[in-house]
């Protein structure tokens, strides 16, 4: 029965924020972890807070869960980067590194954490300033957390988000004709984002 609860809550949740009403799958969150404690439930609304920019209020909903539950971890790590904590950044990595989180059942959401953990690895190596080791295989974004290099970059729009036949294709992750002078438009946005941050 409660199962069949969460669930009818959890579609609601979802309608409600496929249609931007935020405020309503908020409350209906709420609602139901003023009755039950749920990780998953949890989960989502931190993330809700998070996206809002509330992160005490993600953190005060986090703080009771266990992170042996892969979404809470998550979630958590995610709240630690954006409020620079990176002491208790480490400290939950180190942690649950090497567990086998509740929550993981398929295949693909084991390569998908496996794949968090490894960026997180590397983000704490470049954050950090204790001993990590970093994966020997790194893949395009860990090098680029570790040495970032402006080339690759262009490399990297050039192959996997360019358009060969300006067809655009969210299938192959194109998001650029082959005629847009990437290197313009990667400058443009630096320096952008350079200038929101002063």
């Amino acid at each position: 029965m409660e199962h069949n609860i969460k669930m009818t809550i959890l579609d609601e949740v979802k309608e409600s924020i496929e249609n931007g009403d935020i405020r309503k799958a908020e409350t209906l969150l709420k609602g139901y972890l003023d009755f039950n404690n749920d990780t998953e439930v949890a989960s989502i609304l931190a993330n809700i807070y998070t996206g809002r920019g509330e992160l005490n209020e993600a953190l005060a909903v986090l703080k009771d869960q266990d992170s042996n539950y892969f979404c809470i971890f998550k979630t958590l790590s995610e709240v630690y980067i954006k409020l620079q904590k990176y002491d208790k950044l480490y400290n939950l990595w180190k942690k649950n590194k090497n567990r086998r989180f509740q929550d993981i059942i398929t295949k693909e959401q084991l390569i998908a954490a496996t794949a968090f953990l490894r960026r997180l690895q590397v983000f704490l190596k470049v954050f950090v300033s204790k001993k990590i080791e970093t994966p020997s295989n790194l893949n395009y974004k860990e090098e680029q957390y570790l040495h970032y290099d402006y080339q690759k970059t262009i490399e990297h729009i050039q192959e996997r988000h360019t358009s060969p036949n300006n067809r655009l294709s969210i299938k192959l992750g194109s998001i650029f004709f082959n005629y847009y002078d990437l290197e313009e438009l990667l400058y443009s946005a630096s320096r952008n984002i350079e200038f929101e941050k002063e």
